[in-house]
């Protein structure tokens, strides 16, 4: 009888032990909604790996996502007694899952998730749409459709970054640049890493890039290292513009271009200039009277619609690639600095160009 109550007792004292102490997982807002939302989903996926409650921090805009409604939202005064834990390695994670500790687990970009479970990306695909479907300009039928989006960060869009230090334009060896084909991770993921069809992490595409400049100014924004694939010099989206020309010649393109830079008339001539293809129709359509909310919803919704999305590293792009199904992505995966060149020296290719070809 003494050994029933004793058992009895244990297990009493188990179950309010699992009810005082208790591990969640939210997502860490931040200003910038690309980022914002690449730290939801990396929540989103560690709570369904390792079975721990997920609740969600709102951030800027996050309103405009079904992921509102479909998401327990975070009650900050009910858990103010926790360890707000911001880690950027998943032994972090093993390390207060089995201890008996109130713990508040906010994922750093850093996070990697391996194996990937499709089911769940699939989840999170439905998840990262708007509510409400945007009023859009229809694309053409009768063209290739391509979104070009430019990170400039001069001031254009709703947060100044800074300025670009790099020559725009420029003559450099071509063969130089690597471009890696068939190559695969997911929007959310770092760029230095792909991924096989079974979702694991199987190596690193190049090292980080260094950077040659002691410089870490905000205002020289290509000159901090983080940012040099997040702010790529003009130059490389001509060369891309040009290198998607030729491979599809019998074909006319429609190429929509997509900027927060603070005068897009001017950067578009340029672009026309320098890239000189007679098969591409260059088109912007001029959104700065909508508010910022609104620019954001519909710029996401309508890169999301095109046949291939050329791109830099930021995450706002990165959105509409959730959000769509394009037969090609182009980004920079590695640069380097020569002289007052930043030339992006490794870039992938996820999907295949060609198969617009037919």
């Amino acid at each position: 009888m003494k050994i029933i109550k004793l058992i009895l007792f244990f297990n009493i004292l188990f179950c309010l032990n699992s009810i005082i102490s208790e591990q969640i997982i939210t997502n860490r807002p931040v200003s910038q909604v690309g980022d914002s939302i690449a730290r939801f989903i990396l929540a989103k996926l560690l709570s369904i790996k390792y079975d721990i409650p997920f609740y969600y921090s709102p951030f800027r805009y996050s309103d405009l996502f079904i992921l509102d409604i479909k998401e327990k939202r975070i009650n900050n005064q009910e858990i103010k007694d926790f360890t707000d834990i911001i880690y950027a390695d998943i032994k972090d994670i093993n390390n207060v899952k089995y201890k008996n500790l109130d713990v508040l687990l906010r994922p750093h970009l850093g996070v990697k998730i391996q194996p990937m479970n499709k089911d769940w990306w699939n989840l999170i695909k439905k998840l990262i749409r708007f509510k409400n479907i945007p009023n859009v300009k229809p694309l053409p039928k009768d063209k290739i459709t391509i979104a070009l989006h430019i990170r400039k960060g001069n001031g254009g869009g709703e947060v100044y970054d800074g300025e670009q230090s790099s020559l725009q334009y420029f003559n450099f060896n071509r063969s130089d640049v690597v471009y890696v084909n068939n190559y695969f991770n997911y929007p959310f993921d770092l760029a230095h890493y792909q991924r096989l069809e079974n979702g694991e992490i199987v190596n690193a595409i190049g090292p980080k890039t260094k950077s040659s400049v002691d410089n870490d100014s905000i205002l020289s924004l290509d000159k901090i290292e983080r940012y040099m694939t997040k702010f790529p010099p003009e130059q490389y989206y001509v060369d891309q513009i040009c290198k998607v020309a030729d491979e599809l010649k019998m074909h006319k393109l429609f190429i929509e271009i997509f900027t927060d830079d603070n005068n897009p008339y001017a950067l578009i001539d340029r672009l026309k200039k320098a890239a000189n293809r007679k098969n591409i129709v260059f088109y912007y359509q001029d959104n700065r009277k909508l508010s910022f909310k609104e620019r954001i919803y519909t710029d996401l919704y309508k890169m999301s619609l095109f046949d291939g999305l050329i791109r830099s590293e930021s995450y706002f792009p990165r959105i509409s690639e959730i959000m769509g199904n394009h037969k090609f992505v182009i980004f920079p995966l590695d640069c380097i600095w020569q002289e007052n060149k930043l030339i992006m020296t490794k870039i992938a290719i996820k999907g295949s160009i060609s198969s617009l070809n037919k």
